[in-house]
């Protein structure tokens, strides 16, 4: 590596840049290490003179530009506008055998079933219309049996009945849904609510209605008949 003195601001190697160019001549350097020598010697003529390396500068450019620049530091009561670090946290994960939302989940088969049949209890101690439903139910598979139909004749009421009791535990469901969301207030959807239901409930028990008189009512009539 070689110097280059030609350039006071450039270190170059032997191999000339072809990408460098100097818009003007270079100054002569032996000039200028003379009057840094007399500088050195007499400090009182540095500022009389001027830079032979920027012949345009003025003492006072001089000092200006050779003036510390002091770092800058934050106001302690200018307010901190940066956003604050919030951590979201992640979603839970759904997992097939548990519900995010259930307060509780049974842990066995057995379990839910005994849920399932707690929830039967209640509505029987609860509801007028489902106890009065399950004796009549009751009451038309006695016939059924006493009356000796056929197999798959039976097998119709059962269904009907089963209906019949299924729309009621659903209905009680649905009541007790809309008393936990409405309390002792009045709203015109939560009655729609509890219309429709009971409604539902209505539907079932005037087919079962009609499905068990269609079967019952022939073979309980020729029974009577020949009981005369």
């Amino acid at each position: 590596m070689k110097w280059n003195l030609r350039s006071p601001l450039f270190f170059t190697s032997s191999t000339p840049n072809p990408n460098l160019r100097l818009n003007s001549s270079p100054p002569d350097l032996t000039n200028s290490i003379e009057n840094l020598a007399d500088n050195s010697l007499n400090p009182d003529n540095s500022v009389n003179k001027a830079d032979p390396l920027n012949s345009s500068s003025s003492p006072d450019s001089t000092i200006e530009s050779l003036e510390v620049i002091k770092p800058i530091i934050p106001n302690p009561t200018t307010p901190n506008l940066t956003a604050p670090n919030l951590t979201i946290p992640n979603p839970p994960t759904a997992t097939p055998n548990q519900r995010q939302l259930a307060w509780k989940v049974a842990p066995n088969v057995f379990l839910s079933f005994r849920y399932a049949w707690s929830g039967v209890i209640y509505a029987l101690s609860t509801q007028r219309n489902l106890r009065i439903h399950t004796i009549i139910g009751t009451i038309a598979l006695g016939l059924s049996w006493f009356l000796q139909i056929p197999v798959m004749e039976a097998a119709v009421i059962g269904l009907t009945i089963a209906l019949v009791l299924a729309m009621e535990l659903i209905n009680t469901a649905i009541e007790s849904v809309v008393d936990l969301l409405v309390k002792q207030s009045y709203h015109e959807l939560a009655k729609i609510a509890k219309d429709c239901a009971a409604g539902a409930v209505l539907v079932a028990a005037l087919a079962s209605v009609f499905v068990a008189g269609l079967l019952l009512l022939p073979p309980l009539y020729q029974k009577l008949l020949s009981m005369i």
